[in-house]
């Protein structure tokens, strides 16, 4: 009897702990602001978060000084010669938050550098805002109550109308409301 009753108490106590956690939300960091995706204060302003990948040193994601190009990371993952003629190679153009720079060299010598997007997943996951004229179709379909139809609905009304000016633009297209608005629009950057 006295070790059901202990699996009560702890029952108890974990069940106040979880509506705790509903009600309270997310918590917060030691030294400050929310947990939850873009916290309080949103990004970092004075950074861009870029993933390294190919056949570098140290594929990974990294965090770059704003306002840094593609020559930094060219010259910050390649070594010696390969780096030089790397940089030459691109127009400066500044890195933002969520690209993808995947790099190539073999014996020394650069054979390719290619730069794109990441998905909404790993942005998501990473803390970067979305953008809503840069969002591909299955990125649509990741967010809470899109699924393929209206993802394909999202893509084909931006390539007929042009960009959206706000994540307001979205109640245009048909089914999106103000109850699917508000589901997704935390996840998006202020244009």
């Amino acid at each position: 009897m006295i070790e059901r009753g202990r699996r009560f108490i702890i029952w108890l106590a974990m069940a106040a702990f979880s509506v705790a956690m509903l009600f309270d939300g997310p918590g917060a960091f030691p030294g400050g602001g929310a947990v939850s995706f873009l916290g309080e204060a949103g990004p970092d302003p004075s950074r861009v978060t870029v993933r390294l990948s190919g056949n570098v040193e140290k594929p990974g994601v990294y965090y770059f000084p704003a306002g840094s190009d593609a020559e930094t990371v060219t010259i910050m993952t390649l070594t010696g010669k390969t780096a030089t003629n790397a940089a030459a190679h691109h127009a400066p153009s500044p890195l933002r938050s969520g690209e993808v720079f995947e790099i190539f060299e073999k014996d020394g010598k650069l054979l390719e550098i290619t730069r794109k997007e990441m998905g909404a997943e790993e942005k998501v996951l990473l803390g970067i805002p979305l953008d809503l004229n840069r969002m591909s179709r299955s990125d649509w379909e990741y967010l809470p109550g899109i699924g393929g139809t209206i993802a394909k609905k999202l893509v084909e009304y931006r390539q007929i109308n042009g960009d959206f000016a706000s994540p307001d633009d979205l109640k245009r297209v048909p089914g999106i409301g103000a109850a699917r608005l508000r589901k997704i629009e935390g996840f998006f950057r202020a244009l």
